[in-house]
């Protein structure tokens, strides 16, 4: 295997050698050419081998936030809508109703319904909130 890197580097020293003005060169100079040049390259390429690496590691983070991101949306989405199937419109407004006519009869049993009403609501909401059934 040396003798196939060592071969490899002379030829690639020879075949250079016109185009960077030396002629006539012997092994070791052609050797020594090859390796300044070869170990540039093998560096760059080291060098553009991690930048990709590193692209594309980002790239997968990217994609993991955005699916974190979209899973929370839906979560969210999927807790609105449990609360808004728990409290009816119609049963809402009704309620509203009844403590509104109340309120003109008695209103401290009014305040007391509507507290209630608010309790119940912030109740609701927070299990929801915290992902509890």
């Amino acid at each position: 295997m040396p003798l196939v890197i060592v071969s490899g580097m002379t030829l690639t020293g020879r075949l250079l050698a016109p185009l960077l003005g030396g002629s006539g060169l012997n092994l070791m100079q052609t050797v020594g050419m090859s390796l300044q040049l070869l170990f540039p390259m093998s560096l760059a390429v080291a060098a553009y081998a991690h930048w990709r690496q590193e692209q594309r590691s980002k790239a997968r983070l990217h994609a993991r936030r955005l699916q974190a991101a979209r899973v929370e949306q839906e979560l969210r989405s999927a807790s609105l809508l449990a609360l808004q199937a728990r409290v009816d419109p119609q049963q809402l407004f009704d309620g509203l109703q009844r403590i509104a006519a109340l309120a003109e009869q008695d209103p401290v049993a009014a305040d007391a319904q509507l507290a209630e009403m608010i309790a119940m609501l912030r109740e609701m909401s927070n299990l929801d909130w915290q992902g509890q059934p």
